[in-house]
């Protein structure tokens, strides 16, 4: 499969099939089905909000989608989207300076057509949840890491998942990340933590805890890769870390910078 597979950037005209291909490969996610508990009873609204998402993508400056596509038939097999962190570094500097006034203007359409559907329209999201999970989100955010490439999705047809697609889509930040000289940066559904794992990604000793009321607290793990020739650049083991497996922390040193 890999063989036949290309990576190229992803362009407006994929957006509804990126919407339909992420809702599917997270049907089984338990994060999103606590996001979007009523998504089988509301399909469309389901859809709705997964397609403002992937457009807000598309507007945002400095986060750039990928898509996976077999060339020989045109079909997108899966996708990832990309933040750079670090105003300082070339990378940012580089994707911020493509933006133009068009995309500003679309994100501030999106941003009132997500308002509009949130309190008139949308029938499948848990709102109340999904504000916890940003607000954490936030409070695990840019200030509490160095410069970084920050990956916001990773989603594989389902219908061809264990063929190395999700892999391709991985190795291609991992090359941007080692010609930037910047780690890269995760929250990981629980699905996926032993293919990251595989990867050589670290585990964090600090998951994100997402406070739902009435329902406990939801973690999620957040994982780091530095790459084998830089290993010990950004991170340290969590010497203090009791359990069973190996954690990590950033360093100091490049948390200051």
């Amino acid at each position: 499969m890999v063989g036949n597979v290309t990576i190229r950037p992803a362009q407006r005209a994929d957006i509804p099939t990126l919407a339909h291909i992420a809702n599917a490969a997270n049907a089984k996610s338990i994060l999103h089905r606590r996001i979007a508990p009523y998504q089988v009873q509301y399909p469309i609204d389901y859809y709705q909000w997964r397609l403002k998402i992937i457009r807000e993508r598309f507007a945002q400056p400095d986060l750039r989608t990928i898509v996976a596509e077999d060339p020989s038939t045109g079909e997108i097999l899966g996708s990832g989207a990309w933040l750079v962190e670090g105003s300082d570094t070339a990378l940012y500097k580089r994707w911020v300076g493509e933006s133009t006034w068009a995309n500003w203007l679309e994100s501030r359409l999106v941003w009132v057509e997500r308002k509009w559907c949130r309190y008139i329209t949308d029938r499948s999201i848990d709102y109340e949840f999904l504000n916890n999970f940003m607000a954490a989100i936030v409070r695990s955010g840019r200030s509490a890491r160095p410069a970084c490439l920050h990956c916001h999705l990773i989603v594989v047809n389902p219908a061809i998942q264990s063929r190395g697609v999700g892999r391709m889509i991985i190795n291609w930040a991992m090359e941007l990340a080692v010609r930037e000289d910047l780690p890269i940066y995760l929250e990981a559904n629980l699905e996926a933590t032993g293919f990251y794992e595989k990867l050589g990604f670290s585990k964090l000793s600090k998951d994100v805890i997402v406070h739902a009321t009435g329902q406990g607290t939801f973690h999620i793990p957040a994982y780091v890769w530095e790459g084998e020739d830089r290993k010990g650049r950004w991170l340290e083991r969590d010497a203090s870390f009791d359990g069973t497996e190996e954690r990590w922390n950033w360093k100091d040193d490049v948390l200051s910078k």
